[in-house]
């Protein structure tokens, strides 16, 4: 059995995206000091609201900058898989004929 190369390539291309992703993600959460969920812990908050109303949007000054490049870089590379999956798709309908 094996897999169309639209399947495959979008595939691919989808995991490599989630990849670089949740690394740009796991950085920016990572650039938080911990002081700031020391923070929310001696207010009393709990893990998943310090997360929310302290951690998260601290991050997402350091998150947003490379995130758009990346989004930037899926449609050129979007772009590029268009333009080798059009022929194939025309290959493919020549040889039903």
């Amino acid at each position: 059995m094996s897999i169309p190369e639209f399947v495959a390539l979008t595939l691919a291309l989808s995991i490599y995206t989630a990849a670089f992703i949740a690394e740009i993600v796991r950085a920016g959460i990572l650039s938080v000091h911990k002081g700031q969920l020391e923070a929310g812990s001696s207010l009393g908050l709990s893990r998943g609201t310090t997360l929310r109303l302290i951690v998260m949007p601290q991050a997402l000054r350091v998150i947003l900058p490379p995130l758009t490049n990346q989004y930037l870089n899926l449609t050129r590379t979007r772009r590029w898989r268009w333009r080798s999956v059009i022929p194939i798709c025309f290959r493919c309908l020549r040889e039903r004929r």
